[in-house]
């Protein structure tokens, strides 16, 4: 019966894997008394973030490739949200690469130059789509 406590074990299992994953870091915390960003440094990978560990069934594709980044600067007092957007293509004279977006400005920008305590949200396309 359930008279005691038991050791338990939870599984989560996908049955569908969506063509555009989006990851929402929780980077705020909330207590009666105070409310703070919090500042951990992340990694994530940039290409191949595999599914299939999670996944119910095999699947043909259930590798992802980052494709933007929703990212939080500054403090719950004057914080300021800004994005980093993958363009398709080669990277040169068209265009190609990453792109930092910040109200009116857009410039280009290495991914190398984000301050791993800023990802807010992270967003993976599927390779086959």
């Amino acid at each position: 019966g359930c008279a005691g406590a038991r050791a338990a074990h939870k599984t989560l299992r996908l049955s569908h894997l969506p063509s555009v994953l989006a990851i929402h870091l929780k980077r705020f915390s909330y207590t009666e008394t105070s409310r703070k960003k919090k500042t951990t440094r992340i990694s994530f990978p940039e290409v191949g973030l595999s599914l299939a560990p999670f996944a119910s069934q095999p699947f043909a594709n259930h590798e992802y490739d980052l494709a933007a980044l929703a990212l939080h600067s500054g403090g719950m007092a004057g914080g300021h949200y800004h994005a980093l957007c993958l363009r398709e293509g080669e990277i040169g004279e068209d265009g190609g690469g990453w792109y930092h977006f910040n109200d009116s400005a857009v410039r280009a920008k290495q991914l190398s130059e984000v301050d791993l305590a800023e990802p807010y949200i992270l967003f993976y396309r599927r390779r086959d789509s």
